[in-house]
């Protein structure tokens, strides 16, 4: 399913309060780009299923214990609706925190985050992606949501909690595409290179 809209519903716990889908409607339109996805009878004990699409496949999880949640669509894509990918994105800032972030008081909340940086001009938004090597092509919406994206990973990859050496080629790749780096930096399947951009990136001021 590449490019395609679809309706997801939330199950109970993907509107209990600190799921990434909190306060948001039971079902909305999303924006699917995936050949694999995960299987409902397989999933581990530990990975609460949050949303579910009209043909039954897993659209978001959520881990019961640990900050850590996903979804199987792109909040960020045109088809999604930009209300609603704003609110996801709100919520992961906001909810999947660590016990240590929370004590300390260190980290802003997701909805503090996107509300400064909706304060922000299209052109000083531009400007702070452009400094980071990030694309800034896009609506505000898709700006800020752009921008946030790059706050929480790069608070992450200095705090130690995301090491790009651990990660799959996969999986690099799919974080260069989310924060919007150019093809040019690295060839998606060259390890050294896209580790080299993504640290460029999320260590830049």
């Amino acid at each position: 399913v590449h490019g395609k809209p679809s309706k997801v519903t939330l199950t109970q716990e993907g509107k209990a309060e600190n799921s990434i889908f909190a306060g948001m409607p039971d079902t909305f339109t999303v924006a699917r780009y995936h050949s694999l996805h995960g299987l409902k009878e397989r999933m581990p004990s530990c990975l609460e299923i949050t949303a579910l699409a009209n043909d039954g496949v897993v659209m978001g999880i959520q881990h019961s214990t640990l900050p850590f949640a996903a979804v199987q669509f792109h909040p960020e894509s045109i088809l999604t609706q930009p209300t609603h990918g704003v609110k996801i994105l709100e919520n992961a800032l906001t909810n999947l925190k660590y016990n240590e972030d929370v004590a300390n008081g260190a980290t802003p909340s997701g909805a503090e985050i996107v509300g400064e940086l909706e304060k922000l001009s299209e052109g000083e938004l531009r400007a702070r992606l452009s400094s980071a090597q990030m694309s800034t092509i896009g609506t505000k919406s898709e700006l800020v949501i752009r921008l946030a994206l790059w706050e929480h990973k790069s608070r992450e990859a200095k705090a130690g909690r995301l090491v790009l050496n651990d990660m799959s080629v996969t999986e690099l790749a799919e974080l260069f595409r989310s924060l919007g780096l150019p093809q040019e930096l690295a060839k998606q399947d060259e390890k050294d290179e896209v580790m080299e951009a993504l640290s460029s990136c999320l260590f830049s001021s």
